[in-house]
Formats: C-alpha cells, structure tokens, sequence
C-alpha cells in the first residue's frame, strides 16, 4: 500500500471521543454518500482521523463505549492509500464480536448511515 494523502496525528483521550454522522445537519440519506462527499464533509465537522488516529483508538479501544459494539463503523479518512490495482482506500473499523478490528475499503464505496466520524467531545 501506498500513502497518497495523510493528516497529522490528533491529540485526544479515547473516552473523551464522539461518534458522528458524516452527514451535515438537514442532509438526508438517500442513496448513501460518496467517498469524497464523506471526505470532504470530516474536515467540515473537524473529525478528520487520519491511520494513526485509528492505530491509537484501536490500542485503547476498550475506552470505546460498549453500546456502540456492532451498530457502527468508524471511519478514518485522514489518510488515502493506494492498492495495488490503483484503487484509493480508507481505513475503518467495525466490531468483529470480540474487539474492534482495522479493515481497508475502496473509497469509491457507497457509505451508509452506519458510518461514524470520530472527533474529540466538544467542551
């Protein structure tokens, strides 16, 4: 794989994470969201968690709030990364049923309402 874009780290504490939808105020589902559309709309909503981010939550995932277990996946946008075949990808990741595991997607994907941006809780 190989880093096309990426951000730099966020300073946060795990427990003091919320999970958003990509979706601004009022937007409707519809048919989903594109890849870019999400992209665009984490910096708007300054939840924009590269794979480092994701690395760090995943060693402290049980800081994650168990309700949250099998209903979402965590998306990680920050950082694109290239296949082998071309394709560009994102980091995400989802419950497996025991832990939280780290999975790559293409970002071309449809992305639906089960997605969640991560951002450090506003004070």
């Amino acid at each position: 794989w190989e880093v096309v874009e990426d951000v730099d780290p966020t300073q946060f504490e795990v427990k003091n994470l919320e999970f958003i939808s990509y979706l601004r105020p009022g937007q409707e589902w519809g048919l989903g969201i594109t890849g870019e559309a999400m992209r665009e709309q984490a910096v708007w909503l300054e939840a924009n968690f590269g794979l480092v981010d994701a690395k760090y939550i995943l060693a402290h995932q049980d800081e994650i709030p168990a309700e949250w277990q099998g209903k979402i996946y965590i998306v990680f946008p920050g950082t694109l990364l290239r296949d082998f075949d071309g394709n560009t990808n994102v980091a995400y990741s989802a419950w497996s049923g025991e832990y939280w595991r780290l999975y790559f997607t293409w970002l071309g994907d449809g992305w639906n309402e089960y997605g969640r941006l991560a951002r450090p809780n506003s004070p």
